[in-house]
């Protein structure tokens, strides 16, 4: 066996030899980086000049795409031999390019398929182990707008998270709640945005009795999807965050210790809190107007945005029109009433013991001035007011 090159194409794209190591920003080229990381892929077979070229180019009209190959061939030898002093890596065949079979390469790509065809016939732990520790990102990310390479990314990441929510429930089946808690915070580190895999962080802190850790991980959580994706929490989430509440103290208190607990509670205005809490508060108001005949209303409000174009700057803008509403809310509105975001652009309020004419009176005059800010833009805040109907 000859000489080992470690190639990266996970997260980003590398080439290392002999501790030396060129990655993406070194070659200066998403073209050269595509020629090698698809000749690196293939390197057990010969991979004709056609081929490459449909790879390179196909939505491209070229003169010479076989001159234009190689001219790429060429650059990348000339780099192997000025970084490693490689002269024989890349072979010319007839028509054809190949990888020289004398080095050894170590690929994560191929080490993930690997261990993936492994798991299929058994699942040990030291697999999954292996399979998650070479996935380090999302695959060749220095290339744009190419159907294939987008394509694998899409196939391996979702393979990844499939085998990551596997791997958590082999471990907490097992009671290994402390690997369960690391490779959720793993793939969290590559992934931020899958709800799934904060259930299983939030999951592995409550099975290891770190309550107040596992209440505060769901709370950024939830905001952190509420803000980024505009959705609220599944049911299972809202589920182990009962489990979660149920264990906050961990020792008896008598009802003195309650009642100075509850009155730390120093917030003044609206009550803040998000949406399944906001549900739990809103049933207890349908049995409570029931019961004793009072009045209450339910608002919406919504940040529109009219211009119809949907890019970074203008959900930036819808943003902090949101903020402003939510402390317009929490500073404008009574103690007792309650506030919850719903999604990206809409909070939910409810106002007990109010009538109608109050309720659209004082709403108004909370966003009153943000309204008036927003002339000349094209925002706007639409409020919609209805009536709380009493559980039957």
């Amino acid at each position: 066996m000859g000489d080992c090159v470690i190639i990266t194409m996970f997260h980003k794209f590398s080439f290392s030899y002999h501790e030396r190591e060129i990655d993406s920003e070194t070659m200066k080229s998403e073209k050269l980086v595509k020629l090698f990381a698809y000749l690196l892929s293939h390197y057990q077979r010969t991979v004709p000049s056609s081929e490459l070229v449909d790879v390179l180019w196909y939505l491209d009209d070229v003169d010479n795409p076989i001159g234009a190959l190689k001219n790429l061939i060429y650059r990348l030898r000339t780099l192997l031999k000025k970084e490693f002093g490689l002269t024989d890596f890349i072979i010319t065949g007839k028509g054809s390019y190949s990888i020289n079979p004398n080095y050894h390469l170590q690929i994560d790509t191929i080490i993930f398929e690997k261990y993936e065809a492994l798991l299929k016939t058994s699942q040990k732990p030291e697999y999954y182990e292996h399979l998650l520790e070479s996935y380090t990102g999302k695959y060749l990310m220095e290339i744009k707008e190419d159907h294939s390479v987008l394509s694998k990314r899409v196939y391996y990441h979702s393979l990844f998270m499939d085998k990551t929510i596997e791997y958590a429930m082999l471990l907490e089946e097992q009671k290994e709640y402390e690997k369960m808690e690391r490779i959720a915070r793993q793939a969290i580190a590559i992934d931020n945005l899958e709800e799934c895999i904060y259930e299983i962080l939030i999951r592995s802190l409550y099975f290891q009795k770190q309550y107040k850790k596992a209440k505060d991980t769901y709370k950024t959580t939830t905001d952190l999807l509420y803000q980024t994706l505009g959705v609220k929490p599944s049911q299972s989430l809202l589920e182990l965050y009962e489990m979660i509440k149920k264990e906050t103290h961990d020792d008896e208190l008598d009802i003195m210790e309650v009642q100075q607990e509850l009155a730390n509670d120093e917030t003044q205005g609206a009550f803040l809190c998000e949406y399944g809490t906001f549900r739990e508060i809103y049933a207890m108001q349908t049995r409570t107007i029931g019961r004793l005949g009072i009045c209450s209303h339910l608002c919406l409000v919504s940040v529109m945005d009219h211009s119809m174009i949907e890019d970074d700057y203008s959900k930036k803008a819808v943003e902090r029109v949101m903020n402003k509403v939510q402390e317009a809310l929490l500073k404008g509105l009574r103690i007792g009433d309650v506030v919850s975001r719903l999604n990206v652009n809409q909070f939910v309020v409810l106002l007990p013991s109010c009538n109608y004419e109050n309720a659209i009176s004082v709403m108004n005059r909370v966003l009153r001035k943000i309204r008036y800010s927003l002339n000349h833009t094209t925002l706007n805040i639409d409020l919609m007011v209805d009536e709380i109907l009493p559980k039957q």
